[in-house]
């Protein structure tokens, strides 16, 4: 970090909302420019304490509410020829994201907070949220400042670093796929990963063993932080990766991740299922359990039928394969 953005002061925004909304809000701040993104959903982080082999800070387990959190940092505010002008525009256009978002997810209060804080400050909030954490029985991931953390031989450690793009393991979704490869994915497995965001489920199915990983996203920044955490774990030779959607896919795959929303799954259900191999299995995720019924029959109707169902503090996914 030069001096001075050092010296300056950077813009912390927070936003109170529902676990539902996280995903879509995290995106939307990060596409405004955030350099961060914590969430704090109080469901996961308790669930995560549970585990002792997880550091998860005592201060914020005791500052938990029934909100889920989500903390942004934005370039400093000294740097912005605007001034305080700068820091009212950059509110502004995070208020009309999250009016975007309240379109079409509940967003509970929605409440805004904004402060200054000094540039050690912001660094340290984001080591803070942000420690190794075991997804699975094989799989844990960890920042690239986590220097303590060890895993078995047989174990995989995936280094991440939060802000640039969704998935860091933290989210239910995330981490059921995670768990859905380490358990169901064959040895030399063809796999698909549609909207890789983050990259982290192609790595965690790379680095368990699969013979191909395929991974799209429609974003090119969150490709591009892909590609770098790619490189990253040591799997860029194993993932061939593009912008765009799953239509350039070269099935058939014998492992196809769809983490997405819920209407997406229902649109592209039929486009997904045509690269499922006879024997192969699709891991549809990103899905609340109100959702369920409806996105079932519509996988039913191009064919593919429930094999295993994972939930986790109302989220799904739902493990599928041919009738």
């Amino acid at each position: 970090m030069d001096e001075a953005r050092a010296n300056a002061s950077w813009l912390e925004v927070v936003i109170h909302t529902t676990a539902e909304a996280a995903d879509a809000i995290s995106w939307q701040l990060e596409d405004l420019g955030a350099l961060g993104v914590a969430v704090e959903d109080p469901s996961d982080l308790l669930f995560i304490a549970r585990d002792t082999t997880v550091f998860v800070d005592p201060e914020a387990l005791a500052e938990l509410g029934s909100e889920t959190v989500i903390r942004s940092w934005f370039e400093p505010a000294a740097l912005s020829a605007a001034g305080d002008a700068g820091r009212e525009i950059t509110l502004a256009r995070v208020r009309e994201r999250l009016e975007l978002v309240g379109s079409y997810l509940p967003v509970g209060s929605c409440r805004v907070e904004a402060r200054e804080i000094a540039a050690e400050d912001w660094v340290e909030n984001l080591k803070r949220h942000y420690r190794a954490m075991r997804v699975s029985e094989r799989v844990t991931v960890a920042p690239t400042w986590d220097e303590d953390v060890v895993v078995g031989p047989d174990e995989l450690l995936i280094r991440l670093d939060p802000g640039m793009a969704f998935g860091t393991g933290s989210h239910e979704t995330t981490a059921l796929c995670v768990a859905a490869i380490d358990d169901g994915m064959a040895p030399g497995a063809q796999v698909l990963d549609v909207g890789t965001g983050s990259g982290i489920l192609a790595i965690a199915a790379a680095g368990l063993g699969a013979g191909r990983v395929d991974a799209c996203d429609i974003d090119p920044h969150a490709l591009r932080v892909a590609q770098e955490n790619f490189a990253l774990n040591g799997v860029g030779a194993k993932v061939e990766s593009w912008v765009g959607s799953h239509e350039a896919a070269r099935g058939p795959y014998d492992l196809i991740l769809a983490n997405l929303l819920a209407d997406i799954l229902i649109a592209e259900a039929a486009g997904l299922a045509a690269l499922l191999a006879p024997a192969g299995i699709l891991v549809a995720s990103g899905l609340i359990t109100e959702r369920r019924d409806e996105v079932l029959e519509r996988f039913a109707e191009v064919g593919l039928v429930l094999r295993e169902e994972r939930e986790r503090n109302d989220w799904l996914a739902l493990i599928l394969g041919r009738a």
